[in-house]
């Protein structure tokens, strides 16, 4: 089944991208070798750990997420956005695929980061849930990645999640 991503829960189905699981696998292991690369600041490894944890692996069937409902937080809003079109960047420029076991489809796998990339641009603050974070945070466990220093997969050097490695559980 495929999954689905939007800006907001409100966008129509024109202006959303479907795509399948191994697409969205692919997708999700670039992103977070880009993403963890090149995080840098508290806000950037959250929302590193959130993609991480918003893989097709949480449940059975259709997913995918709405990116207004990240755990963005007012005061790095524009640095995180700007962080997340690096990411696109990096990850169209192939950055830390030589870590897969795989080599990904690039020609399959650009036009979404091209869609992830305008969408980043889009989002507006007006956009963006303003309880997602603490919601978020509040629902973690104490033992949560995120609460313990953000540990790194030994072998893919990708945030961890609660999941595990994204990547070793592909």
């Amino acid at each position: 089944m495929p999954n689905y991503f939007s800006i907001r829960r409100s966008d129509p189905p024109e202006e959303r991208i479907s795509i399948s699981d191994r697409g969205t696998d692919a997708l999700m292991n670039i992103l977070l070798l880009a993403a963890s690369e090149l995080a840098e600041t508290e806000s950037q490894k959250r929302m590193t750990v959130w993609l991480a944890e918003h893989d097709r692996k949480r449940g059975r069937g259709t997913m995918g997420f709405c990116i207004a409902e990240m755990p963005w937080a007012a005061e790095s809003f524009a640095a995180d956005k700007r962080f997340l079109v690096a990411v696109t960047d990096a990850a169209s420029q192939q950055t830390g695929w030589e870590k897969l076991d795989y080599r990904p489809n690039s020609d399959a796998l650009m036009p979404m980061l091209r869609w992830f990339r305008k969408a980043f641009f889009r989002l507006q603050p007006a956009d963006v849930n303003p309880h997602a974070l603490e919601s978020w945070l509040a629902d973690m466990e104490p033992d949560d990645p995120a609460l313990n220093g953000y540990p790194r997969c030994p072998r893919h050097g990708i945030y961890l999640s609660w999941c595990g490695c994204q990547i070793c559980n592909s």
